[in-house]
């Protein structure tokens, strides 16, 4: 028995007076000879109802804003100190340990765990760069203090060297997870001989 093909299926163009062009998509059948409907969504024709598809809009939002959540909480800073260059980086605290850890600790001190006493909400670290590469043994010290206040007491950051989960040792990094209230900081970066760089940062949340 011969296999029918799916017959053409032409695809008209509408305007609207609200949204501008709206692409009209027809039901066809796959299979003609066993008569399978296989029906495409029709996004607006003059059966369908604008209305129909707003919940299936406003969900499609808010999965988007969920996935792009994390890069938005995300800081990054560039700066140089002598032949290093320095990218601070902040985030949402990370995690260390469990079945599906973000982050592998190498050396340094204890990472700050999320679930810990310390209740930390950011993940505070300095990528070094030297020609291009990584650097992998760089002695990093890090301290911040809320800025505009000149007898501000600096904060000493435990320095834990980490990289990321489920790749290799060319994301390495410098820092730990901190908590810190919203506000204006300046982060003082120290890197191996060269001389502290401050870093102005400022928190929304």
């Amino acid at each position: 028995m011969r296999r029918l093909l799916p017959e053409p299926v032409r695809v008209p163009v509408n305007p609207h007076p609200c949204f501008g062009i709206i692409w009209q998509f027809k039901a066809f059948h796959y299979f003609q000879a066993r008569q399978t409907p296989l029906i495409i969504p029709a996004i607006m024709s003059k059966k369908f109802s604008f209305r129909a598809i707003v919940p299936f809009a406003l969900l499609m939002l808010f999965a988007l804003v969920v996935a792009i959540r994390p890069a938005e909480a995300q800081i990054v800073k560039n700066a140089r100190a002598g032949q290093y260059l320095l990218t601070l980086k902040v985030a949402v605290a990370e995690s260390f340990n469990g079945h599906h850890p973000e982050m592998i600790h190498d050396s340094g001190a204890p990472p700050v765990q999320v679930d810990g006493a310390e209740h930390p909400n950011h993940h505070l670290v300095i990528f070094v760069d030297k020609g291009g590469k990584p650097v992998l043994d760089a002695q990093v010290h890090i301290r911040y203090r809320v800025s505009g206040d000149g007898h501000a007491a600096w904060t000493d950051l435990p320095m834990a060297r980490m990289h990321h989960s489920g790749t290799g040792l060319e994301t390495t990094h410098y820092g730990n997870n901190v908590f810190l209230a919203p506000g204006h900081y300046d982060v003082e970066v120290k890197v191996n001989d060269e001389a502290p760089v401050i870093i102005p940062l400022s928190l929304r949340q």
